[in-house]
């Protein structure tokens, strides 16, 4: 499954994210998300989209049942999934191999995201528990007021969906 391709279509892709396609299609309209498989749309063609991208749905769609505006949690979820090619040859990844990206890279990972009174804008931070469910102490003191997300299964149930939407049995 490459990871880049726009292959699947938008109404696939928001399920497999969880989410329903006139939410997608929505934020799109309105342009609260920019997607990049669109650069090279047609004007009157079915939109589709890359595996990424539906991660970013996912991610997005999470962030904002956590009270984030949709446009927050696009800038995070552009910044937070992101296999460009240096990335993908720092890891040593295969453009299709989607399971070792997440695996590697997004096994037992969560975000912290808060907001510092000081602060303009959000604070992001990617990190492993230290125990199981234990945040490190650290993170806590700096930023106290907190949304965290899991990756692992959001990013894991996307991957199985989508898997089943190019692949009907």
């Amino acid at each position: 499954m490459s990871l880049i391709e726009p292959k699947f279509l938008l109404g696939e892709a928001a399920i497999a994210a969880g989410l329903t396609p006139s939410t997608v299609r929505s934020w799109i309209n309105k342009k609260q998300i920019a997607l990049e498989s669109d650069e090279n749309r047609k004007e009157q063609s079915h939109r589709k989209v890359s595996v990424i991208e539906t991660l970013r749905f996912a991610l997005a769609g999470a962030l904002t049942k956590q009270c984030l505006s949709v446009e927050q949690a696009w800038d995070i979820a552009i910044q937070h999934v992101n296999f460009d090619k240096d990335f993908r040859e720092t890891y040593g990844w295969q453009e299709d191999d989607l399971e070792g990206a997440i695996d590697g890279h997004f096994q037992n990972k969560f975000l912290y995201i808060s907001r510092h009174p000081e602060l303009r804008g959000w604070k992001i931070q990617s990190f492993t528990p230290t125990q199981r469910g234990v945040i490190p102490v650290k993170i806590i003191e700096e930023y106290p007021a907190a949304t965290i997300v899991n990756l692992t299964p959001l990013f894991q149930k996307t991957i199985r969906r989508l898997a089943e939407a190019e692949d009907p049995k």
